[in-house]
């Protein structure tokens, strides 16, 4: 399995980072056009959840091909598991999981006992390489 990863410290001015990390990775692997921006998406909702309510000093995003498609995991040092909130119109924030639940094929949640969890998501590529995107 193809797999590259990112560590950077767990600070908000990375989140850009790791998104344009994601995206050039992503790139590098044919995704295009519709399909990158929601890979860019979903990885930075990931990467700030991870930013905002880790426990850590560090945040790992890795990236790979998988049978099922491109896959993106975010670690982070709190156990807690995340939650897909409906938050109301009127509320600034609540909206990244259930982003991630509307557009990824599949997502998940890794527990690392002890040590945290990785939240994931993969985009499942079509026939002629380019990353279907669910909804």
């Amino acid at each position: 399995m193809d797999v590259v990863e990112l560590r950077v410290p767990a600070d908000v001015r990375n989140i850009r980072r790791a998104r344009q990390w994601v995206r050039t990775q992503a790139l590098t692997r044919g995704v295009t056009a519709q399909p990158l921006r929601v890979v860019e998406l979903l990885a930075s909702e990931l990467v700030t959840n991870a930013v905002k309510y880790g426990r850590g000093t560090e945040v790992l995003v890795r990236l790979g091909v998988v049978a099922d498609g491109l896959r993106v995991e975010v670690h982070d040092d709190n156990p807690t598991l995340p939650q897909v909130l409906d938050p109301s119109r009127e509320q600034a924030g609540g909206r990244g999981m259930r982003l991630v639940s509307m557009l990824a094929g599949t997502w998940g949640v890794d527990p690392h006992p002890g040590d945290g969890k990785s939240v994931w998501f993969a985009v499942p590529v079509e026939e002629d390489g380019a990353v279907a995107v669910a909804g």
